[in-house]
């Protein structure tokens, strides 16, 4: 998929998840809620990494990068964070 430059964003921990919303130039939002994991385990991190990767972008006007497969239930996030992608588990919100 391709990058795109985030206008705004929400990322809040709920419990053991994290509900995140991304606004960019496409239509609807990125929606999802994102559960802890092996590779994620606690979600205040999750919450932290997205926080500061999608307010960089928002600063700095750089790009992100989201992938969807949701079948597997897990999406990539792509921050520029040292251009850093992190695959979580997933599910539309």
């Amino acid at each position: 998929m391709a990058k795109r430059p985030v206008k705004s964003f929400n990322v809040q921990v709920v419990g053991n998840q994290v509900e995140v919303e991304i606004v960019t130039d496409r239509q609807k939002p990125y929606q999802y809620i994102l559960s802890q994991d092996v590779n994620h385990p606690d979600a205040h991190e999750i919450a932290r990494h997205l926080q500061a990767g999608l307010a960089q972008a928002v600063a700095t006007f750089d790009k992100v990068e989201v992938v969807e497969f949701l079948e597997r239930n897990y999406v990539s996030i792509g921050v520029p964070i040292k251009y850093h992608t992190d695959r979580y588990t997933a599910r539309k919100r």
